[in-house]
């Protein structure tokens, strides 16, 4: 009993500085933020929009703010409806129920019309996703990915989520 304690202890003494090990060795990714606002509280939301995303406004184009799911997610859907050549979808969290089923149904009537859908969803977001919304949207012809999976030598970037919503229809519409 006393031998199978040592070994456990050591085998926990060994992880420990393996891992003490890699966390020196290999520097942590940092993210670099726009520098382009000065003051965002007297910024334009299309020049926040702009400097955030690393494009520039364009003339022409209209920001039409949505304040929750009950504007989102009807806009969406009805943006993917008229896709005609092709969709981007990134997202931290694929929801359950009712509105997966809608985007999943959605999205996979689209690849039914002929446009380019794909799909990048955030591995621990989308965790608790039905498999069957996948396997509907892949059957479709919907190119599905998922970001960053989980595996045992990325523990340490466990956190290190995509905790972006973004959806582009044709390359005209954004949200």
């Amino acid at each position: 009993m006393r031998t199978k304690l040592i070994y456990g202890l050591a085998a926990v003494g060994a992880l420990w500085t393996a891992w003490t090990a890699y966390e020196l060795a290999v520097p942590e990714p940092t993210d670099i933020l726009p520098e382009r606002l000065s003051d965002p509280d007297s910024t334009p939301l299309a020049a926040v929009l702009a400097a955030s995303l690393g494009e520039s406004v364009e003339v022409g184009n209209r920001v039409v703010p949505l304040t929750n799911g009950d504007e989102i997610f009807p806009a969406m859907l009805d943006a993917i409806r008229e896709a005609r050549e092709s969709i981007s979808f990134l997202t931290y969290i694929y929801w359950t129920g009712e509105i997966a089923r809608d985007f999943a149904a959605e999205l996979s009537a689209a690849c039914d019309r002929g446009v380019e859908v794909r799909i990048l969803l955030d591995a621990v977001g989308a965790y608790k996703m039905d498999d069957a919304l996948v396997e509907r949207m892949e059957a479709a012809g919907c190119r599905v990915e998922l970001f960053r999976p989980i595996h045992w030598y990325t523990v340490r970037r466990f956190n290190n989520r995509t905790h972006r919503r973004a959806l582009v229809v044709d390359g005209r519409v954004g949200f």
